[in-house]
């Protein structure tokens, strides 16, 4: 029996090639996603994670297979390839337990990057296994071993990476960029070194056909349609929860910040303000929502020095000043404050005022100035005393001895 000669749909195999790269970028991303999560979540994370990192290397490896072309038709059995999704959905599941633990030393990666390695490697062969055709296909054992090799050793740089760079801050996109690219040619490379591995020849036996379904270009687009959507929807999943643990962290320093912070918008209104502004001020934030931060700790003499203030930073300057301000009782009190306008998008706050109650300062400096007066009028009544009893008696008992001695 001759071996056939198979030949490649480049566009297609570009396409795979775009694929590997995207699921490498994705679990980059959703890498960093277990690792940020705790409990319960992080093992719901750890699921989802693994079942889209794996849908996008399965999907890979499909690509690439349906790239390759052959003589005769091919079939795939798909209860056979719903069993090399199964394969890479677990090889993604150790990969991402391994690679988010707290420490990962070389003996720990070398057994992850070889449980990864085999399970895409399985995923590969079982899909070859899928196909149905009326011939058959024969390996070569050391090109299949350099096939595993390369699965193993991708897998290993997969792993390095990804545990390197999940809290790096510094260039951290072209960090990411050049891992998922590495990521992306290693499991290319393992694909194709497989696929050369195999040798097609042509076979008397009639093929079974049971549970079987014919693949063409445009299922072929609907397929890598759905599984960009999966992955898609992976990593904008991992934005939304990026976002909320960014703000839910905002939010809690917002809280427990030790100076009372407002927010206003352009009118000067009060969009919010923080535990420590109830505390020193005496307004809950449902009373202040809306209301002019002047109407509310700056009434009567105060309003012109709070508008003059109010004037510099909507022009844009950082104001630092110490100044007089009113609580929701009346009484006043001395802060320090920090004024300075913001830039959000869509304009909803536009300035932010942060004071500190300093009113015991004052008092106490106050204290000291009356005590230190207070210690130089006594040291100057005593230096009188102290002049009135040298004039008054030293010198009448001096003149009296000067008397006696002449």
């Amino acid at each position: 029996m001759s071996a056939w000669a198979g030949s490649y749909n480049y566009a297609i195999v570009v396409l795979s090639a775009g694929i590997a790269v995207f699921a490498a970028w994705t679990s980059l991303d959703l890498a960093e996603r277990v690792t940020a999560a705790r409990g319960a979540i992080r093992i719901a994370w750890l699921i989802s994670g693994a079942i889209a990192m794996g849908i996008g290397i399965w999907c890979m490896h499909y690509t690439g297979m349906l790239a390759f072309r052959l003589p005769v038709p091919v079939l795939y059995h798909w209860p056979t390839v719903l069993l090399s999704l199964l394969a890479g959905i677990g090889a993604s599941a150790v990969a991402l337990f391994v690679v988010t633990r707290a420490r990962l030393g070389w003996p720990e990666a070398v057994a992850g990057s070889v449980c990864q390695g085999s399970g895409i490697a399985a995923l590969h062969y079982i899909a070859m296994d899928s196909m149905r055709f009326a011939g058959m296909h024969n390996y070569s054992p050391a090109v299949v071993a350099l096939s595993i090799l390369f699965a193993i050793a991708g897998s290993l740089l997969s792993l390095r990476l990804t545990f390197l760079f999940r809290n790096e801050t510094a260039g951290r996109n072209r960090r990411r960029v050049a891992s998922a690219l590495l990521m992306g040619a290693a499991i290319c490379l393992m694909h194709y070194t497989a696929m050369a591995a195999a040798t097609f020849t042509s076979s008397l036996s009639i093929p079974n056909l049971a549970h079987t379904v014919r693949v063409t270009l445009l299922d072929t687009a609907g397929f890598v349609t759905v599984v960009a959507v999966v992955l898609g929807g992976a990593l904008l999943t991992s934005l939304v929860d990026r976002r909320q643990e960014r703000r839910a962290l905002l939010d809690a320093l917002f809280e427990q910040a030790p100076q009372a912070i407002v927010l206003m918008n352009g009118d000067s209104r009060v969009v919010r303000v923080n535990r420590e502004f109830t505390r020193v001020f005496g307004y809950t934030p449902e009373e202040t929502l809306g209301r002019p931060l002047g109407d509310l700790i700056a009434p009567g003499d105060l309003r012109d020095e709070f508008q003059r203030l109010a004037e510099l930073v909507s022009d844009g300057q950082r104001v630092d000043a110490e100044a007089v301000r009113q609580r929701k009782d009346g009484s006043r009190l001395h802060v320090l404050l920090v004024s300075l306008a913001i830039l959000v998008p869509g304009g909803q706050i536009a300035s932010c005022v942060i004071y500190r109650d300093v009113t015991e300062r004052k008092q106490a400096e106050a204290e000291l100035r009356s005590l230190t007066g207070r210690i130089l009028s006594l040291e100057d009544e005593e230096r009188r005393r102290l002049a009135r009893e040298l004039h008054d008696a030293t010198s009448q008992s001096l003149a009296a001895l000067c008397m006696n001695l002449s």
